[in-house]
């Protein structure tokens, strides 16, 4: 052999041992919240050599995906992504600054699919100030998230941080989604439970101790921009999305005493014992800032109340009927008020039942329930304690003629509900000449006027088929979004089918999610981001209408 063609022998033998020893790694690069595929992320494998680290470096295609070759056996191998937008992650890693995953290559080994979720840098950020721009030096913030109880927004907590010396705020690293953010200030002392939860000070104090505590300022909880939970705004946070510069303006408040009396308004006398509350108007009426006293000779004195608007109520126990009545009053900041609240028996609701269709054989309503429930549809913040008394309520079943009485309906607002109307809907719910389906039904203890309940039988019929998923749930959203007895849903099917009937008529718009939280479309929040993405349809008396939806990602 020549000496030209045992150097062509030594290198092909040479390869073919390299071939057979060295090892392969091929793996992909997603994000890990949306499982997507990283173009272009930077892909670094280390691996310590004796005292000297080895490093290769490789780029991430468009589908995410990177590989190593010919690389020699040993332990510890380390595989980090760096990028735009990105936390550097490293093989292994479920967090930030978690325990990575080393990997050992043997001889020869070709190892697939190394799947590596890098972390995408999300932010949100701002700063507490007061109205004179000077920063609000370890407040508390939390970052929320909605969860959904009966359709009924409730704010969980996401995140928490407390502001520098700058009155800066800053939440990182936070999953893409929805977020509300809740600002409680310092407030040093024994006023600080009542700037942030009053409700549960007043059940854990007894009356001597709760008529202890003085009138004081402090900075009330605010949700951002600075307005109470119900007026909170969302926040969208995309993946891999600063979002800086949400400042937030809280404002200090000086509180008043509330006190009065509870009267009979038959006898004029004080009552012996009774329940009072004070319940901000706007809010829900099992709000953390509801206010309980619990009065045993017919007197009432709350301390340190937020200024606002308040329903002040009262329930007497003891008599035949319960006695209970509300007022409305306005609490301005550090004053005294006194107030009397007049309570009287229930009020008595007498009512029908008729069809629209007059020419219809005679109906036979004994099936049919009439209920009044208190309206508690406001969001709520479901990391503090909220005021749990039994909220007054009435139902009742209807006659075979559809003649009804609720009795002892006690002051508060309500909404209507009509169960045990199989192939029916409620058209109409008349209180005297109101319309109290839309708008809601408020008992004040005046006299009683006749409700008539409307039930029609011509609503429509909806078929189809949504495209691309399976299983989804097609919802109908009313264009009267007050209505909440509008808002229709229902599964497809595993072939994509689905089917609403009896749908009272009016404008509706459709929608088709995967996997939504139960009832979360009847948040507002919620639907402004999918607005544009709902068909629009025309629900006619007794029309049947098909339609192909596209599930909404």
């Amino acid at each position: 052999m020549t000496r030209l063609g045992f150097l062509l022998a030594t290198l092909l033998l040479q390869t073919v041992v390299s071939q057979n020893t060295t090892a392969f790694i091929d793996g992909m690069v997603v994000h890990d919240s949306t499982g997507k595929p990283v173009a272009n992320a930077s892909v670094e494998l280390t691996v310590v050599e004796g005292a000297r680290v080895v490093s290769r470096t490789t780029t991430s295609g468009e589908d995410g995906r990177f590989s190593f070759r010919d690389l020699p056996p040993a332990e510890g191998y380390q595989i980090v992504v760096t990028g735009s937008g990105l936390w550097p992650t490293a093989y292994g890693q479920e967090r930030s600054h978690g325990p990575w995953t080393p990997i050992k290559l043997s001889p020869g080994q070709h190892l697939t699919d190394v799947r590596i979720a890098a972390q995408g840098i999300t932010q949100i950020s701002g700063k507490i100030l007061d109205p004179s721009g000077k920063p609000q030096v370890g407040a508390s913030v939390l970052a929320m998230r909605p969860t959904y109880v009966d359709g009924r927004r409730n704010l969980q907590r996401a995140g928490n941080t407390v502001t520098n010396l700058q009155g800066e705020y800053r939440f990182t690293n936070l999953n893409p989604g929805r977020y509300y953010i809740r600002v409680t200030p310092r407030t040093e002392g024994l006023s600080d439970s009542l700037f942030t939860n009053p409700s549960l000070r007043d059940r854990s104090a007894s009356t001597s101790s709760t008529n202890a505590i003085s009138e004081v300022e402090g900075y009330p909880t605010v949700y951002y921009p600075g307005v109470p939970v119900e007026s909170a705004k969302v926040i969208l946070l995309g993946d891999s999305q600063v979002i800086n510069g949400l400042d937030i303006v809280v404002m200090k408040t000086g509180t008043s005493r509330v006190r009065g009396t509870i009267t009979n308004s038959a006898s004029g006398k004080k009552v012996a014992a009774a329940q009072v509350l004070l319940l901000p108007v706007a809010g829900s009426p099992d709000s953390h800032w509801g206010r309980f006293f619990d009065s045993r000779d017919g007197t009432f004195d709350l301390r340190a109340v937020l200024p606002g608007m308040y329903f002040l109520s009262a329930t007497a126990m003891g008599t035949d009927r319960p006695l209970a009545g509300r007022v409305v009053v306005e609490i301005r900041s550090k004053e005294t008020r006194a107030f009397d609240i007049p309570v009287s028996a229930g009020t008595d609701i007498s009512g029908r039942i008729v069809l629209d269709n007059q020419n219809e054989t005679r109906a036979d309503f004994s099936t049919v329930s009439v209920g009044l429930a208190p309206d508690a549809s406001q969001p709520i913040d479901g990391t503090l304690s909220r005021f749990r008394n039994h909220l007054p309520s009435a139902s009742t079943a209807a006659k075979a003629d559809g003649t009804f009485t609720l009795s002892g309906v006690m002051p508060w607002d309500y909404h209507v509900t009509v169960s045990g109307i199989p192939g029916a809907y409620v058209k109409a719910v008349r209180y005297g000449n109101m319309d109290v389906l839309s708008s809601g039904l408020r008992v004040d203890g005046s006299n009683s006027q006749q409700m008539e309940i409307v039930l029609a039988t011509d609503g429509g019929r909806l078929d189809g088929r949504n495209l691309g998923v399976s299983n989804a749930v097609i919802v109908l959203v009313p264009e009267a979004r007050s209505r909440r007895d509008l808002y229709l849903a229902a599964s497809s099917s595993n072939t994509g089918r689905f089917q609403l009937t009896n749908i009272p008529p009016g404008r509706y718009k459709v929608f088709a999610w995967q996997n939504p939280a139960d009832g979360v479309w009847t948040d507002p929040d919620y639907l402004e981001r999918y607005e544009s993405l709902g068909v629009p349809l025309d629900i006619q008396s007794e029309s049947s209408e098909y339609i192909e939806l596209r599930v909404i990602p």
